[in-house]
């Protein structure tokens, strides 16, 4: 009965935790959103798109492998928690910017990153927290189940920003909207509770005299990639693909001068690009839910 009751518990904390980073998610859409428009319309500037790119993808590439490790030694929901407000907090600073005039330019390139620093933390503490809270049999389809929601925000974010932007709206009254999300989403975490990994005293101690630090961990984890050709060869691909990404920053260009399109043609070109991830999840969620007991039980 006991097992059965924190089985359960496990699937609340984690529908608590799947429901707040999708609210994330969307505030960070909206807030990258609103910042690629408003740098467009303001410079009509191709470079300027592919600077806030860099800027945006600086944080993941440097801060990623680092990410990792921490998460492995600290809190997860306090890193999830803490990224939020700090997200909020950055995207109001540009809100207080634009709302005594137009904010600088330099000033939306650092609010981007930020979030895009708060980013490469969540991702990794997200990850890791739901083996935390999801028994073995069902990972598959709580990531499937997390996967579908994040997608529907990405795609939810443009296409709705968009919308706005058409009927009249700016930059200034999308960015109050992703603040707020992001605080929904910190005040939501107060009712998540994740398990830390136990760590025995011997094992503590075993720690101690090999003065474990973090670029010992960061090392060990290479060297496990090394030995693993498979992933190893998965991680490249996706660099690829991340890379790639970079050419997004241009739609705006493309929407505008090929397409002689707005707003509204720009949120939607962006909302497709979460399509094939958004259709993978439901295929994968069609074989079951997270409320089906494993077969033979």
């Amino acid at each position: 009965m006991s097992e059965k009751r924190s089985a359960q518990r496990g699937r609340v904390m984690f529908l608590f935790l799947a429901a707040s980073q999708v609210v994330s998610a969307l505030g960070t859409g909206l807030a990258l959103f609103a910042i690629q428009w408003e740098l467009w319309t303001r410079l009509e500037s191709g470079l300027a798109l592919a600077a806030l790119w860099v800027f945006v993808a600086i944080p993941y590439i440097v801060l990623g492998p680092i990410a990792g490790v921490c998460v492995d030694r600290w809190d997860r929901r306090k890193i999830l928690l803490g990224s939020d407000l700090f997200s909020g907090l950055v995207t109001a600073v540009a809100v207080l910017g634009m709302s005594i005039g137009h904010a600088p330019v330099p000033l939306l390139y650092v609010v981007a990153s930020g979030v895009s620093c708060c980013n490469s933390f969540q991702g990794p503490a997200l990850q890791s927290s739901i083996p935390r809270l999801i028994p073995r049999s069902r990972l598959a389809r709580a990531n499937s189940f997390l996967e579908f929601g994040m997608q529907s925000s990405r795609i939810l974010a443009p296409a709705f920003g968009g919308l706005l932007l058409a009927t009249g709206w700016s930059a200034a009254h999308l960015l109050p909207l992703a603040a707020l999300s992001f605080l929904s989403a910190a005040l939501s975490l107060v009712f998540v509770r994740i398990p830390f990994p136990k760590v025995s005293q011997r094992g503590e101690e075993a720690d101690q005299e090999r003065k474990v630090t973090l670029l010992s961990d960061l090392s060990g984890g290479v060297r496990f990639l090394r030995s693993q050709r498979a992933l190893l060869l998965l991680m490249m691909l996706a660099a690829i693909v991340f890379l790639g990404s970079g050419l997004n920053v241009l739609i705006p260009q493309l929407v505008t001068q090929v397409f002689q399109g707005g707003p509204r043609l720009f949120g939607m070109m962006e909302a497709s690009l979460s399509g094939g991830a958004l259709l993978g999840s439901v295929i994968l969620l069609m074989w079951g839910d997270l409320s089906e007991e494993p077969r033979g039980s």
